[in-house]
């Protein structure tokens, strides 16, 4: 019925320019009006067909414009909202961050920010926080990620490949890689490597404090294996035709965590890192990403971090210390010839503690270190005090000597005046000569004529058991008491390791104000390792630290009594080799 409508609408012109004469009652002629009939239906057919045309090309038009409306009130209305939960340290989430704080300045309709678990109250508010599974996702661990607070995404890797999926972060298909799972497959793979091989070995590093200058140490080599991933890093993205990786024209998630790789690596210590020539490209990229205008402000802000972790062996290296060359002065050092400046020096930032070691020789010398510590391994809370009286006799060579070292965790802590006031707070007597006899060698010495006791496993790599006295080329004795136990080793060296020595060494923790006093021999006589040598030694030797004098000395002194924001780092066995008797929870005044 509205077809025929339509019909005769279109073709009423016919009926109007249309002759019609009636031959017979059932013959009826129709015929058109020849000149006016084609002049007018030239005419409309041209109208109608303009008409359609140009009804499509608005239509057409109007579609895009209701396209394009409609997508962007879908990204107005669908508003995300995004919570990153984790410590206030840079810590394993630190790619992560980079990713979201390019996400939320691109798409404004990204409503980021991020809540911190602070390490300063952990120990009070993280173990109610870890079982909260509303806070510390279903693993009890962070980070985890709030997706509009309906849902919650836990570990590294997981919320970063989720973001890079949500926000077109995997790149693009290129003339080389035409699948996409394969192109995500590549990208992972970078993302991994960064991850796990550098970044997280990173931290490993920084937990056990490496000691980058032992080349023999089981966590050097983690070093070397960091540095080496970084290199063939720097060689992957060098294929690269563009500046990210595999000829992607904006970074992808593996830009990010070789960003992160590359600058923590760098940060901590510069022997984890290649030479320059060898991470040329690496440099190239860290340049890019700090411009893209997402992380400028970020960095521009200060908001990356100073810690790198939530570990308790961490040091913070913020502080300014003295740095001055090793002197050797031609006089007894006394608190009336402490020098107002010291000569040669500098002042050094960005240390983790400030350093002084002070020893007198019989000789009327005195030697003076001064320096910075950008990684070190403190075995103290807070400032760390140690004085050592000392005797050595070897090849009829006698050596004399009182020793102390001191250890601070504020600006500056080790200037002359902090040394003036402790030389004026000390006092030693060392007559430890006395005990020359023990330490003369006896050219008929037989291992078995040590004394082998001992209480621990703390010493076993370094002394031989009582069945290897043949081999035995040196008695010892070490005696350590702590507050729980008292720790003895007797036993002797299947090398010998030092002069022969008996010394007395004082262990003063300033922030608690006790004070462990320790002895120690090494010697090649009978007998000469017995317990009962700890009496001789005290017999003929004096360490005496007056704390409060020293406070009140000390400009610092407040910073003394209440450093309380550095953590514990406990020595290994064989830097407590020379450790001798502690006295636990002997106060002084």
């Amino acid at each position: 019925m509205i077809g025929t409508l339509f019909w005769t609408l279109f073709h009423i012109h016919a009926l109007i320019l249309t002759n019609i004469v009636q031959l017979s009652p059932n013959v009826v002629l129709c015929y058109f009006q020849q000149g006016i009939y084609l002049t007018f239906i030239g005419y409309y057919s041209l109208v109608k067909e303009l008409t359609t045309l140009l009804l499509m090309i608005i239509c057409g038009l109007w579609s895009i414009m209701n396209v394009r409306s409609m997508r962007r009130v879908r990204e107005s209305s669908t508003n995300i909202k995004l919570r990153l939960y984790y410590f206030n340290c840079r810590g394993r989430i630190q790619a992560v961050r980079y990713m979201l704080e390019d996400i939320a300045y691109i798409h404004k309709n990204v409503d980021y920010k991020e809540d911190f678990e602070l390490l300063e109250k952990r120990d009070e508010i993280w173990s109610q926080h870890k079982t909260n599974e509303t806070i510390s996702d279903p693993f009890h661990n962070l980070p985890v990620l709030h997706w509009n607070d309906t849902d919650t995404f836990a570990q590294t890797l997981t919320i970063g490949q989720l973001l890079a999926r949500k926000f077109n972060l995997y790149g693009k298909l290129t003339s080389s890689i035409v699948d996409q799972d394969l192109l995500h497959g590549y990208i992972d793979g970078v993302v991994s490597c960064a991850y796990t091989d550098v970044i997280l070995n990173s931290f490993l590093c920084i937990g056990s404090m490496v000691d980058f200058s032992d080349e023999n140490n089981l966590m050097y080599r983690l070093t070397k294996n960091i540095s080496n991933v970084l290199k063939l890093l720097n060689n992957l993205l060098k294929k690269s035709s563009t500046s990210f990786y595999y000829d992607q024209l904006e970074p992808t998630i593996a830009d990010y965590f070789v960003f992160e790789a590359f600058t923590i690596a760098r940060d901590y210590h510069h022997k984890l890192i290649p030479n320059e020539e060898d991470c040329q490209e690496l440099m190239k990229l860290e340049q890019i990403m700090k411009e893209r205008p997402g992380l400028a402000n970020y960095f521009n802000k200060d908001l990356l971090f100073k810690r790198f972790t939530g570990s308790l062996t961490e040091i913070l290296c913020d502080l300014s210390c003295y740095d001055c060359s090793e002197v050797v002065l031609d006089y007894k050092l006394t608190a009336e010839t402490v020098p107002t400046e010291f000569k040669n020096c500098t002042i050094v930032t960005e240390q983790s503690n400030c350093y002084m070691q002070v020893k007198w020789e019989r000789n009327s010398t005195t030697t003076l270190m001064v320096y910075g510590f950008q990684y070190w391994k403190a075995d103290v809370l807070g400032h760390d005090l140690q004085a050592t009286v000392s005797f050595s006799y070897f090849d009829s060579q006698p050596s004399w000597s009182n020793i102390i070292i001191y250890r601070c965790l504020t600006d500056q802590c080790n200037s002359p005046a902090r040394l003036k006031s402790l030389l004026e707070s000390f006092k030693f007597v060392n007559k430890l000569e006395q005990l020359q006899y023990l330490l003369e060698k006896d050219e008929a010495f037989d291992g078995k004529q040590c004394l082998f006791f001992s209480n621990t496993t703390q010493y076993q790599m370094f002394s031989l058991k009582k069945s290897d006295p043949p081999t035995c080329k040196q008695c010892m004795t070490i005696v350590n008491m702590t507050p729980k136990k008292k720790v003895i080793e007797a036993s002797c060296y299947s090398l010998q390791t030092s002069l022969n020595t008996v010394n007395q060494r004082v262990e003063f923790d300033i922030n608690d104000r006790t004070r462990s006093p320790n002895w120690y021999i090494a010697c090649q006589r009978a007998n000469c390792n017995t317990l009962d040598v700890g009496d001789l030694i005290y017999q003929n030797s004096l360490i005496d630290f007056n704390l409060e004098k020293f406070i009140d000395k000390t400009s610092a002194g407040l910073s003394i009594r209440f450093s309380s924001s550095f953590f514990i780092v406990f020595q290994n066995a064989f830097n407590k080799i020379q450790a001798f008797l502690m006295v636990p929870g002997q106060k002084w005044n």
